[in-house]
């Protein structure tokens, strides 16, 4: 089978370029681009040699509304596509097929089937700076398996917290305790707030 864009010439900055447009015309805030290199392990995993190698991945960042995205794209290395030759070729079959999938994720939101949230969710980035996919993907077979996505109301705990008691109405600050435990133990009510 082959695959979408594969034998393509087209550069990646013209890629980039047309990325850019594109989020443009559908209303992003703001766009940005970066690349790095990261220390991965080889894959697959070798018996012998180096346990990990450099890998270059690029970054599409954009806005919409009040949510920023982030797609990371790891990209080819020479040993995985066989030659330096056909490493740039994949590069640049990565682009393109990156700028169809944006490009058809803003299409499918602008006409209503779906929304910017539900097509984006995993590339949305939280305030620590991780995706929402970088967060979830790593609990998600243990979320299968026990047919929960959050943790059970009794392994939630808080820090420094204030949380309103639903009997009496106060506000109680918690101390590293699970919200079970919270009814159970003694603790000072916050002056000046019911």
């Amino acid at each position: 089978m082959t695959r979408y864009a594969q034998n393509t010439s087209v550069p990646v900055d013209r890629s980039r370029a047309e990325i850019e447009r594109t989020l443009a015309r559908y209303g992003a805030t703001g766009f940005g681009y970066q690349w790095e290199r990261r220390e991965v392990p080889v894959n697959p995993p070798r018996t012998y040699g180096p346990k990990t190698e450099q890998r270059e991945y690029a970054s599409i960042i954009f806005m919409f509304k009040d949510r920023r995205i982030r797609l990371d794209m790891p990209m080819p290395t020479e040993r995985e596509a066989g030659s330096g030759a056909r490493a740039e070729a994949a590069v640049r079959q990565r682009w393109r097929v990156l700028s169809l999938v944006i490009k058809a994720k803003l299409e499918t939101v602008a006409s209503g089937i779906s929304t910017l949230e539900a097509e984006f969710l995993a590339n949305v980035v939280t305030e620590d700076g991780r995706t929402i996919g970088e967060v979830i993907v790593p609990k998600l077979t243990e979320a299968v398996r026990s047919g929960r996505l959050l943790p059970a109301h009794s392994e939630i705990t808080h820090t420094q917290r204030k949380v309103t008691c639903p009997k009496c109405r106060r506000v109680w600050r918690t101390e590293r305790h699970t919200i079970q435990e919270i009814g159970r133990r003694r603790a000072s009510p916050v002056r000046g707030k019911r």
